[in-house]
């Protein structure tokens, strides 16, 4: 399954969901939406991708997360490329990930983190690259599983500016949150090239 768009997502310079000038291409979620998610990745899903469209959560609900995983019973194999997820009240995005390309993806404005790995999920054998992370109110990335997670590359990443309100852009929250949040087994990570920058938190934690 491919879901493509018309045209490669914009990754603008914003911190704030809002200030998105409209998207050529895009999936938004309309006010009043009780979705848990906006795209949600089955467990029998192999070989998929997400291409040249942006994601926007346009702040609805609670927690409502952009992409979200099943625990997969096969290889992933897919790729993400040219995605803008923007603006969702939980997540950019949450879940296992196995065998994962991301490149040129830019997640930004979410009130959770924007990658999150927690609770007994695992990331493995997954590659991100040319991918910006900004904006996102409880940290960029989250390392915090209990499962085994390795063999996870970034590559020409930025994490910045976590912990700033999606709906104030220029005042950061109370909360010291991370670029980079590493608290659970991570085993192999390599980060190249990347660089983190005005968070409210650690650059590293």
């Amino acid at each position: 399954v491919h879901l493509l768009g018309s045209e490669p997502a914009g990754r603008y310079w914003v911190y704030n969901a809002l200030d998105m000038p409209p998207s050529p291409c895009a999936i938004k979620l309309r006010p009043g939406s009780s979705a848990p998610t906006l795209v949600s990745i089955s467990a029998s899903s192999t070989a998929w991708s997400i291409r040249n469209i942006s994601l926007l959560g346009n702040q609805v609900g609670t927690g409502v997360d952009g992409i979200t995983f099943a625990t997969p019973t096969l290889e992933h194999n897919s790729l993400v490329q040219n995605v803008a997820i923007v603006g969702f009240s939980g997540d950019g995005v949450r879940g296992r990930l196995f065998a994962t390309r991301w490149h040129n993806v830019f997640v930004a404005s979410c009130k959770g983190y924007g990658l999150n790995c927690d609770g007994s999920t695992s990331w493995t054998d997954s590659v991100f690259s040319n991918t910006i992370v900004t904006g996102n109110v409880l940290g960029g990335v989250n390392f915090d599983s209990t499962a085994h997670c390795g063999e996870i590359s970034f590559t020409d990443c930025r994490f910045e500016r976590s912990g700033w309100n999606p709906a104030t852009p220029s005042t950061p929250t109370a909360t010291a949150s991370p670029g980079i949040r590493i608290h659970g087994n991570l085993i192999g990570a390599e980060f190249t090239s990347c660089s983190t920058d005005a968070n409210s938190g650690n650059g590293v934690d």
